[in-house]
């Protein structure tokens, strides 16, 4: 009995133990594979720089096979050619150049007798002196020396070189510039956290490097990053090859992304190479995913208005007081109006349609439209869809559309547009404001459904609408250097309907700051579209539609990269294995 009980109590004990034999077991396992996925990684460390003794070796043996062949080099006839605006002589062996180049190689086997006694002359502007003795050095030696140049300028050689060898068909040097550059960008001189990184040397040669690389170069993949050709269902994808120098002057400017952008001369050259805008989207990081706090949420209402829109369900509440108003309105003629493509009429109440600068000039002219009170509205943003909605607007001061449609969005860019175009504006400011409401709604719940309509927006809007400040959005004084520009917590958007800012007393304005210049208006639509965009870069970049969008409009493009958060570094080995996908 007694031993009997002994048992009974020492069970519990036994199965307490062994849950911690258990917990012990289990805490050993995960941290036997994390050992094991750091010795994987120490593996292809190994194997990586097995790779690059290996190479090491095999140049090695090249340069001596090149040191064996170079007195053979002084057998072949010279040829002078002058390179640069000062045109600069240089005397070269005929066989070793046209042994690096294809170009030269062409060049030289068409040439005439009579041509034979004249020099050759390179003076365009990637006709680099610096870059065509690294070329010369190539042809001799397999290879370039940059020690006489400073360190702060060899990324703008290695860029020059590339350009110079893209021209002469020397596509090894293409490989060798790349490689240098790729050395220097990813070395440890140029890595964001380095105390003796000085990106103010570096800055104007980035920009001149990208304006050759962009300028010298072709790449009809721009947006992509390179891939193999793979096999999927039997159906064979086609390889997207890329320009390595590209992608990495793409991926350098996202890394200092905050630093560029706040000077003027990179916002205009990001403006002006669409290539290289929509290439610096692979390596952007995502912006605020939170709405803007500074953008007006309450829809606001016209100082006649009779109608307020309930974000429950879009209802008719007439007030009581403005009953007789309305019917004012069926006391005077109409106009008849034939909107869109399919010529829809309309016919509303002259007093109606007074809330419209457009129509109210047209009724105080002489213009045979007047006289006859017909127009014929047929512009792009005259849709039948968007003029029922100004009807809409002209007598309850409000428009509606089904909620539950996902393309609601649409809806208010083609009311904004069209009251933007007649002069309308409570209706453009009513537009704007539903539009920030879906969007708003649309951070906290289901962004994914306006995906497919955001490239759509975004070109009718910065189709439509006119912004002499586009890509210089605005931010207040107090913002950090290292906050992306127009992020909710330093954005002070200011209100402007048909180009004129909303009279404010002194008191009430704020000190606003741009990256390049202070107090820009916008046009409100094109940052609301921007920013949401922005807010899920990641996802929207895999869309075609979107893409081609971000490269048909620089100005959207711009406002993106001004919104964008930098992009994050790689090391130069994987950047290496990524490049060599396009070689």
């Amino acid at each position: 009995m007694v031993r009997g009980h002994l048992n009974y109590n020492h069970q519990p004990h036994s199965c307490e133990t062994y849950d911690e034999e258990l917990k012990s077991f289990e805490s050993g396992k995960v941290k036997l594979e994390a050992e094991n996925r750091d010795l994987e990684s120490k593996n292809r460390e190994l194997e990586s720089k097995n790779r690059e003794l290996e190479s090491d070796r095999l140049k090695s043996g090249a340069d001596k096979l090149s040191a064996r062949k170079f007195p053979s080099i002084f057998d072949s006839e010279t040829i002078t050619i002058l390179v640069g605006c000062e045109y600069k002589n240089f005397t070269i062996h005929v066989d070793t150049i046209c042994t690096a180049s294809a170009s030269f190689k062409e060049f030289f086997s068409n040439r005439t007798e009579n041509d034979e006694k004249k020099p050759v002359i390179l003076d365009g502007e990637v006709d680099n002196v610096d870059a065509f003795e690294m070329f010369v050095e190539y042809c001799y030696l397999d290879t370039y020396f940059d020690s006489k140049y400073s360190e702060s300028h060899l990324l703008l050689l290695h860029a020059r070189v590339y350009a110079l060898a893209e021209k002469l068909k020397c596509f090894s040097l293409k490989d060798l510039a790349l490689r240098k550059a790729t050395d220097w960008c990813y070395g440890h001189s140029m890595q964001k956290g380095n105390v003796n990184s000085k990106f103010q040397d570096i800055h104007p040669d980035i920009l001149d490097a990208i304006r050759i690389i962009y300028t010298y170069t072709i790449d009809l993949n721009s947006g992509h990053l390179p891939s193999s050709v793979s096999k999927a269902d039997d159906c064979e994808e086609t390889a997207i090859v890329r320009d390595g120098f590209r992608l990495l002057l793409a991926h350098l400017a996202a890394v200092y992304l905050v630093d560029l952008r706040m000077a003027n001369t990179f916002v205009e050259m990001h403006h002006a190479f669409p290539d290289f805008n929509t290439d610096m989207l692979l390596f952007m990081n995502d912006g605020s995913k939170s709405p803007c706090e500074n953008m007006e949420t309450p829809l606001k209402r016209a100082p006649d208005s009779t109608v307020q829109t309930n974000r429950e369900q879009e209802t008719i509440h007439l007030q009581r007081k403005s009953v007789l108003a309305f019917s004012s309105l069926f006391g005077t003629d109409t106009f008849t109006v034939f909107a869109g493509e399919n010529a829809k009429r309309f016919d509303v109440h002259t007093a109606a349609i007074e809330c419209s600068d457009y129509f109210r000039r047209l009724a105080a002219s002489n213009m045979k439209e007047a006289r006859e009170k017909t127009v014929h509205l047929n512009s792009e943003v005259d849709s039948a869809e968007a003029f029922d909605m100004f009807v809409q607007y002209c007598y309850f001061r409000d428009y509606f559309c089904d909620e539950n449609r996902v393309d609601n969005l649409m809806h208010h860019v083609k009311a904004y547009l069209l009251a933007d175009k007649l002069g309308c504006l409570g209706l453009k400011d009513l537009a704007f404001q539903k539009a920030n409401l879906l969007c708003d709604a649309a951070y906290s719940s289901r962004p994914d459904e306006l995906f497919i309509i955001i490239p759509t927006a975004v070109a009718m809007i910065y189709e439509n609408t006119y912004d002499i400040h586009g890509g210089k959005i605005p931010r207040t004084d107090g913002t950090s250097s290292d906050d992306a520009v127009g992020e909710p917590s330093g954005v002070e958007e200011v209100a402007v309907s048909e180009g004129h800012e909303e009279k404010r007393g002194e008191s009430e304005i704020k000190k606003e700051t741009a990256p390049v210049s202070a107090e820009k208006d916008r046009d409100r639509f094109r940052p609301l579209l921007a920013r949401f965009a922005t807010a899920y870069l990641s996802k929207l970049r895999e869309q075609k539609s979107f893409l081609a969008t971000h490269h048909a409009f620089p100005d959207f493009a711009t406002d993106v990269m001004l919104l964008a958060t930098r992009g994050e570094e790689i090391d130069k080995l994987n950047w290496i294995r990524a490049v060599n996908k396009s070689l």
